[in-house]
């Protein structure tokens, strides 16, 4: 329980700290930050995946995640 907690106060934190401090950030630096956790997310992702024994539900997670984000046109928010 501890470990949530901690985990969301930096996570408010972050974010909060984060906000103040978007606007003086270059965009390609913005930009290669989001590729290296993408990077990040998608090798977590592909170890997960590999120790998953229903590999179809993941996929089906994707898409339908995929399917979710493009209708939220959550990629302008980022």
């Amino acid at each position: 329980m501890l470990g949530t907690v901690v985990n969301s106060i930096a996570i408010i934190v972050g974010g909060t700290i984060g906000t103040f401090l978007k606007v003086g950030i270059p965009e390609r630096f913005k930009n290669i930050v989001m590729q290296g956790v993408a990077l990040s997310v998608m090798i977590i992702g592909i170890s997960s995946g590999l120790q998953f024994n229903n590999l179809m539900v993941v996929i089906v997670s994707l898409v339908i995640g995929g399917i979710i984000g493009e209708a939220l046109n959550i990629e302008e928010y980022l």
